[in-house]
């Protein structure tokens, strides 16, 4: 008997963000999410999505590798996936998508957590931004991690 959807993936909730402002300042994106580990799983994905920003607006998707589930010396993957907003997005989602290969991270420095970010460079205003990522293709018990 095959494995349950929930043995398979493993969700962690991101945050909301009523307005996520000009993507120079940390303060308008919106926070990290939970670092998850890699080490027995095969991939993460991210999924981020913005409504609310004006036409030409770029919404950006990064994804961070990490030491720790606090997110210790993060840096980021090369994975860094971005849309552009039309006018319909001011009342409909605009969404991407990233996902990494566990092997993509820097093992050799220790690195096996995966996080995402959500930022736009629409300045201030009134976006609204969701981010929730997973990770799957389980190697082993995910019970145990």
């Amino acid at each position: 008997m095959g494995r349950k959807v929930l043995e398979e993936i493993k969700v962690a909730t991101g945050d909301v963000s009523g307005d996520l402002g000009a993507e120079s300042s940390p303060a308008d994106s919106i926070a990290t999410v939970a670092y998850l580990k890699l080490d027995k799983f095969g991939k993460y994905v991210a999924m981020g999505c913005v409504q609310g920003c004006a036409s030409d607006s770029i919404i950006t998707l990064t994804i961070y590798q990490a030491t720790a589930a606090a997110g210790t010396n993060s840096k980021t993957i090369t994975t860094t996936i971005t849309d552009t907003a039309t006018s319909t997005h001011l009342t409909e989602l605009l969404t991407v998508t990233a996902e990494v290969d566990a092997s993509e991270l820097d093992h050799a420095s220790s690195f096996y957590w995966a996080g995402a970010r959500v930022t736009t460079n629409a300045g201030a205003g009134t976006e609204i931004a969701g981010l929730i990522s997973f990770r799957t293709d389980g190697r082993f018990d995910p019970q145990s991690n």
